[in-house]
Order: C-alpha cells, then structure tokens, then sequence
C-alpha cells in the first residue's frame, strides 16, 4: 500500500525487473487482485477496506501518511491475524498523529542516516544551514499562528467528545499548514537563494519550496535579478530548476 499512483506504478516496475516477481494493481485505473497486489491509501481507506482481509502480509510503504485522519481507519482496521512492515523515513508528524500508528505498530528498527552513507545506501551529503530574519510584518504573523498551535494543543489535552477532537485536530492541521506556508514565503529566502546563485555560477541549482506560489515567487525575483531559472511542478509538490548563469 502507498500514496500515490505515480508510486504505485513504481513498485510494480521494480518488484518486476528487479526480483522478477509480477505484481497487479489495485486502484482506480485497474482492479486485479494477486498474489502480490500494490494499492493505494485512498482506495483501501475510503472504498474497499475489506482488501486488508484478503492478505496475511502487509506492506505499508509511507505509512506516516496512514496516521491522517483520513487513512488512520486502515491502521485500526489492522488485526492480529496480520503481519505488517510499515516503511517511513519521516514517521514523526507535527499534528503527533505518528502515536496512532506506533501504538499498533512499534519502531523495531531504525537505520540511521550515518549508517546509510556507510554501507552506500544513499549518498553522502553536507548540510549547510542558513538562517534568514523575518521582517516585522512576517515575525507577527509567525507569532499569532504559534499562539494558534498552543492554545489547540492544550485543548487537545483535555477530555474532548470526540465531535469536538475532531473539529480541534483539523484546525490544527490547518494552523500548521499556515505556518509551514508562511516559513515557505519569507521575503528574506529569496536574497539567500540569490546569493547561492551568484556564489556557484557554474552549477545547476536543484530548489525545493513548500508551495507553487512561493516557488513562482523565486522564479520571478531570480529572473529580475539576471539569473536564469524555470519552475516545475508535479503532484502539488514544486521545486525549480535554476541555471546560475545570467542573461
């Protein structure tokens, strides 16, 4: 089980030229169930939840994703008649809805990201943080959405009917969502982008951003700045494709 159909299609070339092991697919586009069948989160949760019957064995592939309010069904929907791999590299969610799915299915192991790069499992990286200052206008707004955070939280800690859990956990997503946007848009990033640009001008720069506006705004910013640059975005996900060289 997955997030996406593009993912989906993924692990049905891969299981076959890979390990020479045929697998169907399950979803919208095409219902085939088989020995081996590879289907999404929406489908199961949302449509045919009795599909976990029918398998002794499985895989949940993203399965923070299965932490939503949305697909957490798929996790309660989980017996003891099942045997599970669940594979994350990013369990822990801001909403902490991440407990949902450990308290039906524990951390048993955790490959850290110096071991990876030791046994060339993925490749060696360097990260450099670079801090920027919000202006006034931006730092108020961040203030306001944190106060948000809190006061939702601490509602959550209380004893809640569980129509009101509800109402409080989606405005929390919603805040979080807010401030996530808010973080993606500040003024003084694309100063710091551009200054990248300029110090490695030689170099094609790969720059991913939380949302499209904030990607196109980059874009523009860069252009008028003499830097080339182009936008692409695919599944609601947006990241830009940058020549440093100028015009």
């Amino acid at each position: 089980m997955c997030p996406t159909e593009r993912i989906l299609k993924m692990w049905i070339e891969r299981l076959g030229e890979k390990f020479s092991l045929s697998a169907s697919a399950f979803y919208g586009g095409s219902k085939k169930i088989s020995r081996i069948t590879v289907t999404i989160y929406n489908t199961v949760s949302m449509i045919h939840p009795e599909l976990l019957d029918s398998f002794n064995l499985i895989v949940l592939d993203e399965v923070h994703h299965a932490g939503s309010e949305v697909f957490s069904s798929i996790i309660h929907r989980l017996s003891d008649g099942h045997r599970v791999m669940a594979l994350t590299a990013t369990l822990k969610r801001e909403d902490e809805r991440h407990m949902i799915i450990m308290s039906k299915l524990p951390v048993v192991y955790c490959l850290d990201l110096a071991t990876a790069i030791k046994h060339r499992l993925v490749a060696p990286v360097e990260v450099i943080p670079i801090g920027v200052d919000m202006n006034d206008r931006e730092r108020r707004e961040y203030s306001e959405i944190e106060r948000k955070i809190s006061n939702v939280k601490n509602a959550l800690k209380t004893p809640n009917e569980d129509e009101e859990k509800r109402r409080l956990e989606k405005q929390l997503k919603i805040y979080i969502n807010q401030r996530r946007i808010l973080l993606s848009r500040l003024e003084a990033k694309k100063e710091a982008v551009y200054n990248i640009a300029l110090k490695y001008p030689n170099e094609r720069i790969l720059v991913f951003s939380e949302s499209i506006e904030s990607i196109e705004g980059l874009k523009k910013y860069l252009l008028e700045r003499g830097v080339r640059a182009e936008t692409y975005h695919l599944l609601g996900i947006s990241h830009m494709l940058s020549s440093t060289s100028h015009q």
